[in-house]
C-alpha cells in the first residue's frame, strides 16, 4: 500500500501533466489550432548524394543496368513494362509527369511488376492505394506535389467523381473544390487546394477505360505486341512455344495470356485441327491514341487570323475596273420584278412604239371604227 508521501508525489506529478498539457493546448489555440511545425531536415549536399548514388553517376546505360537489377529481384518477361514504369515514375520531377495503364488478363503478374519497380523509388515518389472514397482526393492529407498515385485496380476509381478528380489533377496540375461547412459562425464556404504536379499508375483487366482516362494514360501490353512483332518480321504466325520463348515466360502462363486475348478479340487462333500446334495471330488491332489536337508542325500557314485575301482582293479589282469603264446601257425596269424606276434626269425617254387602235380609248360622243368588238346575247343589256 502506497504511503502518504508517495501519494502526494503521484499527485504532484500528475498536476504537473495536466498543466502542461493545458500550456501546450494555448499555444495551439494561440496558432488558430496549427500544432508547432518542426523543423524540416536539411536537404542532403551533394557529397551525400554522389556517396549514395556510386558507381551510378558514372553509368552510361542506367535502364540496361535497372533492367537487369529488376529481372534480379525475380521479375520475368516484362522487363520493357518495368523499364517504361521506371521512366514514368522518374518523369514525377517534371511539370508533367507520364501517366500510365497496364492492361492485360488477370493473374499474369500486372501487380507485381509494379511492386517490383517501386521498390526502387523512395516512399515520398508515390503512395499507394487499393481504392477510395468519393472525395478522398479532397480531404486526403497526402502531398501531391510531384509524386504518383498507385491504384492497383482501375476498378477501385470506377466512381464518376473520383475519375473526374483523378483527371483534373492529371490534366490541370492541381485541383480546387469548395467545400460549405457549419461552424459556430454558421455555415461557412471553405476552399480546398490540392497542388499537383501528379501522375497515376494502375491495372486493369479491361482493354479500354474511360474514353477521357485514355487521353490521359500510357498503355502497356505484352502479350498482344509479342505477336504483332512476330507479324512485321514476316512471320504472321506464331506457336506458343515461339511465343513463350520470346516473352521469357512459362509456356502455361502464355497459354492463359494467350486465350484470355483471344476471347477479346485481339488474338486469332487459325489452327482449327485438335492436338495442333496453335497458329497464333493478330484479330482486331488494339485501340490507337487519339489525337485530339494537331501537332503544331502539321497546322503549317493554316492560321486562321492572317488569311489571304486573294479571292477577295480580285472581287474589288473587278468591281473597280467596272467602275473605270462605266455603267453600262440603261435597261428599261422590268414589269415582274420590284425594281425602281430610275429618274427622268439620269435616263434618256424610253418610247415604248405605237399604240394599237384596239387599246386607244374612243373620243367623247362616238364610237371609234376600229374599237375591239364585244359580242353580246339575247336579252343582255348593253
Amino acid at each position: 500500500m502506497p504511503t502518504s508521501s508517495s501519494f502526494e508525489k503521484l499527485c504532484r506529478e500528475a498536476d504537473r501533466k495536466k498543466k502542461k498539457a493545458n500550456r501546450a493546448a494555448k499555444r495551439e489555440k494561440a496558432n488558430g489550432g496549427a500544432k508547432p511545425e518542426t523543423p524540416a531536415a536539411p536537404p542532403p549536399s551533394i557529397e551525400e548524394l554522389e556517396a549514395a548514388a556510386g558507381d551510378l553517376v558514372s553509368c552510361h546505360d542506367i535502364l540496361g543496368r535497372f533492367g537487369a537489377e529488376v529481372e534480379s529481384t525475380g521479375l520475368v518477361g516484362e522487363t520493357n513494362n518495368a523499364k517504361i514504369l521506371y521512366l514514368a515514375l522518374t518523369s514525377r520531377l517534371f511539370e508533367r509527369p507520364v501517366s500510365i495503364a497496364i492492361k492485360g488478363v488477370s493473374s499474369v503478374g500486372k501487380s507485381f511488376t509494379v511492386e517490383q519497380v517501386l521498390k526502387f523509388f523512395p516512399p515520398a515518389a508515390y503512395f499507394v492505394r487499393t481504392g477510395m472514397s468519393e472525395r478522398a482526393i479532397i480531404y486526403s492529407t497526402e502531398d501531391y506535389r510531384h509524386r504518383f498515385i498507385i491504384i492497383f485496380e482501375a476498378a477501385g476509381m470506377n466512381s464518376d467523381m473520383v475519375s473526374y478528380l483523378i483527371r483534373t489533377l492529371l490534366s490541370e496540375g492541381r485541383v480546387v473544390y469548395e467545400v460549405v461547412e457549419k461552424t459556430k459562425e454558421g455555415l461557412r464556404p471553405r476552399r480546398i487546394e490540392k497542388e499537383g504536379p501528379t501522375g497515376l499508375i494502375t491495372t486493369t483487366t479491361a482493354p479500354k477505360l474511360h474514353p477521357e482516362n485514355e487521353t490521359r494514360l500510357l498503355s502497356l501490353g505484352e502479350t498482344v505486341g509479342a505477336v504483332e512483332a512476330c507479324a512485321e518480321r514476316g512471320a504472321g504466325e506464331i506457336s506458343l512455344a515461339a511465343l513463350a520463348q520470346k516473352m521469357k515466360l512459362d509456356k502455361s502462363a502464355v497459354h492463359h495470356r494467350v486465350r484470355k486475348a483471344i476471347e477479346r478479340g485481339f488474338l486469332v487462333n487459325h489452327e482449327e485441327k485438335r492436338a495442333m500446334p496453335a497458329r497464333i495471330a493478330t484479330a482486331d488491332p488494339l485501340p490507337d491514341e487519339i489525337e485530339i489536337l494537331p501537332a503544331p508542325e502539321a497546322l503549317g500557314d493554316r492560321c486562321s487570323v492572317e488569311v489571304q485575301m486573294e479571292g477577295i482582293k480580285k472581287e474589288e479589282a473587278e468591281e473597280a475596273e467596272e467602275s473605270e469603264v462605266g455603267p453600262g446601257p440603261l435597261l428599261p425596269p422590268d414589269p415582274l420584278f420590284n425594281t425602281s424606276t430610275p429618274p427622268v434626269s439620269s435616263a434618256p425617254f424610253y418610247d415604248p412604239g405605237p399604240i394599237p387602235d384596239c387599246l386607244r380609248r374612243a373620243p367623247p360622243g362616238g364610237n371609234s371604227p376600229l374599237a375591239c368588238r364585244t359580242t353580246t346575247t339575247p336579252g343582255s343589256r348593253n
